[in-house]
């Protein structure tokens, strides 16, 4: 049996068991606030087989999960895809792994903050567009609330998210079931029963089939966050690995079902219309008033979930980074209670609001833009992760179970984000706009600002930068 790590962070060892792990995992995607923000874009693009991408979207996510769960295996790091790529690779490919992590959670926290903002608001019947200055300020508040939550330690925002989750599940699950119903029980049935089509991907043109599949990716994207708690939980070497596998079919199963009950009910051409936020209007047709309050609630909770998820790996990720020289040490610090990341949390925080306040004054389609290149930010550290796995237990082919485990499960997981990350940065777009040059334009900008801090970091010589890529294990 393998014995547990001893712990090398200062983090608090055993503090979580699966349930706990799991309930990050899941709540760190944010199902309420993904499908709200996601379904409208991929129905977009897929139409009718918007529930064929939500599937094939899956299948990358399941393969990139059981290459986090081997490399978990020998080396339970806070610092996940970082330390692995490094493991692999090289520092200079981990740095920029790292950096595109940190850079895709800065990027999202803004939009969550807006969210709960515009959540919090249309729950009192209020509107962020008649109240700008307010909703800026109640964004403010939230990042501030979940900052402190995380201060606050592991086990306290653990127990506080299974909360929050289970009311969001509960919630979406009875909107799915009430839509569901309709189309198959009610008197006047509405909607189009589920066909077998749309569970194709049959007629998609390849470059609608990209932005569908990449867009979709997004959905899925935020289980790994089971893995950055990994020395905090009970049988480091083997939990956050399951919890991160059992995410993803839970998140596919929340994701199918959902989508497929709104498609039935209202058809593409609703979800299209209503692609900025999709629930909201599907709550007041499908809830009536004032039970549409309860969705509104849920999509709330759902992005300060989230957003209290997005603070905690990225605050570890950049711990085990200054634990290894990759950054500054004083990103290193532990609170000495609450035994967090107290400098790399705060910062996080901080930075969040930042960003948060400066993108409120940008334009919409700068907005938009960002999530998109959030999208390429985490194919390419999603992507790189699966590589490096099967590059780095290339030679731990003795069994077919460690083959596929090991090398192909992550080459394919890896390879298929490569491919489209590549198609989507290089493949012209069918309508030529601005509004598929500026995600591409963000995130390329955003990975060559992380190069030169790389390279200005890499001249002060530190002890990170003379690791090698370590032997297979």
């Amino acid at each position: 049996m393998n014995q547990p790590p001893q712990p090398r962070t200062g983090l608090r060892v055993g503090a979580l068991d699966l349930g706990r792990v799991l309930v990050i995992g899941i709540a760190s995607a944010a199902p309420g606030y993904s499908l709200a923000a996601a379904l409208g874009l991929v129905t977009v693009s897929a139409g009718v087989h918007m529930p064929a991408m939500l599937l094939l979207a899956f299948l990358p996510m399941a393969c990139v999960a059981t290459a986090f769960d081997q490399f978990n295996r020998i080396d339970p790091d806070c610092g996940t895809s970082f330390a692995w790529v490094t493991r692999a690779f090289g520092p200079s490919a981990g740095w920029l792994t790292g950096w595109a992590i940190i850079a895709a959670d800065i990027v999202v926290m803004a939009s969550l903050a807006q969210i709960s903002a515009q959540y919090s608001l249309a729950f009192f019947g209020l509107s962020a567009t008649a109240h700008p200055q307010l909703s800026i300020a109640i964004g403010i508040m939230w990042l501030a609330a979940t900052t402190w939550i995380c201060f606050r330690g592991i086990t306290f925002s653990a127990n506080l998210q299974a909360f929050l989750l289970v009311l969001e599940l509960a919630v979406l699950l009875t909107l799915a079931a009430l839509m569901l119903h309709a189309v198959y029980f009610a008197p006047t049935p509405a909607g189009v029963r589920p066909a077998l089509a749309w569970f194709t991907t049959s007629g998609l043109s390849p470059r609608a089939w990209m932005d569908a599949m990449g867009i979709a990716i997004f959905l899925y994207w935020g289980w790994d966050s089971a893995l950055n708690v990994n020395e905090e939980t009970q049988d480091a070497r083997r939990t956050p690995g399951r919890a991160a596998l059992l995410s993803t079919l839970a998140l596919v199963g929340i994701f199918v079902v959902t989508g497929t009950a709104a498609l039935s009910w209202a058809g593409p051409g609703f979800l299209i219309s209503h692609q900025d936020d999709v629930l909201s209007a599907l709550a007041a047709q499908v809830l009536g008033r004032p039970w549409d309050k309860l969705l509104h609630a849920v999509v709330l909770t759902s992005a300060i979930a989230a957003t209290q998820t997005t603070i905690l790996p990225t605050a570890r990720t950049v711990l085990s980074m200054a634990q290894k020289g990759a950054l500054p040490e004083g990103f290193a610090t532990i609170h000495p209670v609450h035994q967090i990341p107290s400098r790399a949390t705060l910062w996080m925080g901080v930075i969040s609001v930042v960003w948060y306040v400066a993108l409120t004054q940008a334009t919409t389609a700068v907005v938009a833009a960002s999530l998109q290149a959030l999208n390429l930010l985490v194919a390419f550290y999603y992507g790189l992760t699966g590589i490096a796995c099967a590059w780095h237990f290339r030679r731990d082919a003795r069994t077919v179970r460690t083959f596929a485990l090991r090398i192909v499960a992550p080459l394919l997981g890896g390879l298929s984000l490569f491919a489209m990350l590549i198609g989507l940065i290089l493949w012209p777009s069918s309508d030529d706009s601005a509004d598929k040059v500026l995600p591409v334009a963000l995130a390329l900008a955003l990975m060559g600002v992380g190069t030169v801090l790389m390279l200005a970091h890499r001249a002060h010589q530190s002890r990170f930068w003379r690791t090698r890529a370590a032997a297979d294990d």
